[in-house]
């Protein structure tokens, strides 16, 4: 848990000196747990720290966060490589992914989101891995 707080911390001090939008909020799915998002727009940063039996921790730097045209609500397209640790009691599990998601507006303080992020874990053996999750971010 002491890890989760000082990921936190490390995360709402570097976005004033982003000058970034900052979303705090929670998912479910995989993982289920906490999420963090820097930036928005163009580019941006998202964290989400699940604490299922082990701590699971990834993050994704989104290349893209494209508004859909025709959409009668604000709805983005975003996508992005990032990579994943898990903690275990054995060998840390590593591995490298990508975020493919869609986010909904539905007030300038809030957003809905679903994501699917499919992953290749590096070690301690290579494997494949497909996590699902939807959620709330809060934009204070």
């Amino acid at each position: 848990m002491s890890r989760f707080l000082v990921l936190l911390g490390v995360l709402a001090l570097a976005a004033p000196a982003t000058r970034a939008q900052v979303g705090f909020g929670g998912l479910i799915g995989d993982p289920t747990g906490l999420t963090v998002k820097l930036g928005g727009g163009r580019g941006g940063v998202s964290v989400d720290i699940g604490l299922k039996n082990d701590l699971f921790v990834q993050a994704h730097y989104l290349i893209r966060e494209q508004r859909l045209r025709g959409a009668g609500a604000d709805v983005r397209f975003l996508f992005g490589p990032g990579g994943f640790i898990q903690t275990s009691d054995d060998d840390p599990v590593l591995g490298v992914s990508a975020l493919l998601g869609l986010s909904v507006y539905p007030a300038p303080q809030f957003e809905l989101f679903g994501q699917v992020t499919p992953g290749i874990t590096l070690t301690p053996d290579v494997d494949s891995r497909v996590g699902a999750a939807a959620g709330l971010r809060f934009y204070p």
